[in-house]
């Protein structure tokens, strides 16, 4: 077997709650092989954890995980040497994180690619509205959550 290397995620997934990065995982889970040869690597997961675990680390904006390391983030993706293949971290949470934002860019090679998954913010308040106060307050909240 060739020898691996641990140069973390290549792509990282970035949204909001109920913005649909699941069903997108679920898609590039689907259709894994990359233009020029190279497969999407999931985040192997370690003894006990979820299989969601797999798409979302949660890494960057969680201190129990972040304690953990970067070289533990990192060593959830072995790529054997030479393979075209790169990792995908489907960390939505990320977005409104701010310590992610500030954890994260030390992390990635200069080549990763930041995906931004997002969703009109009335219908994303619509569908997460529970009728506990008026929607106006909830449309008004969403968009307030997104201006941080």
């Amino acid at each position: 077997a060739a020898p691996l290397r641990y140069p973390g995620p290549s792509v990282v997934l970035l949204g909001c709650e109920g913005c649909g990065i699941p069903a997108f995982w679920r898609a590039l889970r689907t259709e894994r092989h990359l233009e020029g040869g190279g497969s999407l690597r999931v985040a192997r997961t370690d003894r006990g954890e979820p299989s969601w675990r797999e798409r979302a680390v949660q890494f960057a904006d969680r201190e129990a995980k972040y304690a953990l390391g970067a070289d533990w983030y990192l060593r959830r993706w072995p790529i054997p040497e030479g393979s075209l293949d790169v990792g995908i971290d489907g960390s939505a949470s990320y977005l409104h994180s701010a310590e992610a934002a500030l954890r994260l860019p030390p992390l990635f090679a200069p080549h990763a690619k930041l995906v931004l998954v997002l969703s009109d913010p009335v219908t994303r308040a619509a569908r997460l509205w529970r009728g506990d106060r008026p929607f106006a307050e909830a449309v008004y909240a969403e968009a307030t959550a997104l201006a941080r």
